[in-house]
């Protein structure tokens, strides 16, 4: 497929979506969607309802407040266009603190996502109504839509660029730009294969070293290398390295972490969860094209974004993507903090056997003071406390 052309590949493209939903639509029962504010759940609440008489029911879930993470309005803008059954609610932190709690039960694992608590909450809410639900997983993976992927491009463009400046005054620029920072120190590592482990890491080596205690540290292999180094080196055959990135994610980080809750936490409340952007040939077919068909300039999931013009108004496509976003950072920065402290940092804590406290404190500090974006690593530590 190297050689088709864009009209080609959009044609395809539309076919093999179209065929998908089809497909996943077959049921004994309604089917409904989990609709966000985004272009991934609107296409399918669009084509289900060309191919349905029956209405439609939707369903989306906001937090208290405005702000990036509240999609509420974006998501009944789509339902009124698609004239669905709508409903949503709206989470509070005690609602999201609760459940947070009690997901790993659930999870069986310290799966660190914050966006785990709100996907509870909105099966709970589908499964009043219905069985089986369509989302919009997965579109991201193949379809270059994360900003690692304009990073590992930019890295491809501009590496060197990036190595002659020196670190320590980018940091005091971007002090809490967490994904310019990742960017940069991973355009260190010339070896792709690094650089890609360097992507996929919360914690940089360094943070490491300062946060494992000695006793920690003779136990722990770097395991990380040899979970992708497999997949990598079935990778090799491709054309560059964003598309390498993206076969690695689809096979990495859906299966492992973001289909896994998603089955899990769905299945908690008796749901099922349908995933048509995964469809197999759809993503055989994706695999097959050139990474600029999907990351075009700075244009993310540029094919799809072309191939919904058929269907999608442009204020859908090009709105913009809030991705699910919880108000975390905000909240650690708050309340959280001191909650974090006394869970982490307390000598009976099972974080105490493997880290250093005194660092992870220091951690919390910065992060109130605003000096650095530690969300992610904080989040993850207390989700392995509570685990």
């Amino acid at each position: 497929s190297q050689s088709i052309s864009e009209h080609e590949a959009i044609e395809e493209y539309q076919r093999l979506l179209q065929n998908a939903i089809n497909r996943q639509m077959i049921s004994d029962v309604p089917i409904g969607v989990l609709l966000s504010g985004g272009i991934d759940s609107a296409i399918i609440t669009c084509l289900m309802h060309a191919k349905t008489k029956e209405k439609i029911k939707t369903f989306s879930i906001g937090f208290e407040g405005e702000g990036d993470f509240n999609e509420l309005n974006d998501a009944k803008e789509t339902a009124a266009l698609f004239n669905t059954d709508h409903y949503s609610i709206t989470m509070n932190k005690s609602d999201y603190l609760d459940f947070f709690f009690k997901s790993f039960h659930f999870l069986e694992e310290p799966i660190a996502e914050s966006t785990i608590p709100a996907l509870f909450h909105v099966s709970k809410l589908a499964s009043n109504h219905l069985k089986v639900v369509l989302a919009g997983q997965g579109a991201d993976e193949p379809l270059g839509g994360y900003h690692r992927y304009l990073g590992e491009k930019y890295i491809n463009k501009f590496g060197l660029l990036f190595r002659i400046l020196p670190l320590n005054i980018i940091n005091k620029i971007f002090s809490r730009n967490e994904k310019l920072k990742r960017t940069i120190y991973t355009s260190n590592f010339s070896d792709e294969l690094d650089r890609f482990l360097r992507l996929y890491t919360i914690f940089t080596p360094e943070q490491k070293d300062l946060l494992l205690n000695e006793n920690s540290k003779k136990k722990i292999e770097d395991v990380n290398r040899s979970l992708i180094d497999n997949l990598y080196s079935q990778s090799e055959d491709l054309d560059d390295s964003l598309s390498k990135l993206f076969y690695i994610d689809t096979r990495l980080s859906l299966s492992d972490n973001l289909l896994l809750f998603g089955d899990k936490i769905t299945m908690a409340n008796s749901l099922e969860m349908r995933v048509p952007f995964l469809d197999i040939e759809l993503v055989k077919f994706l695999e097959s094209l050139p990474s600029h068909f999907k990351l075009k300039g700075t244009t993310q999931k540029y094919l799809h974004k072309r191939a919904v013009k058929k269907w999608l108004p442009n204020r859908i496509i090009y709105r913009k993507k809030r991705g699910f976003q919880t108000p975390m950072d905000n909240w650690l920065q708050n309340d959280l903090s001191s909650f974090a402290k006394d869970y982490l940092c307390s000598n009976k804590s099972m974080t105490a056997n493997f880290f250093n406290l005194k660092e992870i404190e220091l951690m919390i500090d910065s992060h109130i003071n605003k000096k650095e974006n530690y969300t992610r690593n904080l989040f993850t530590l207390l989700s392995f406390e509570i685990w």
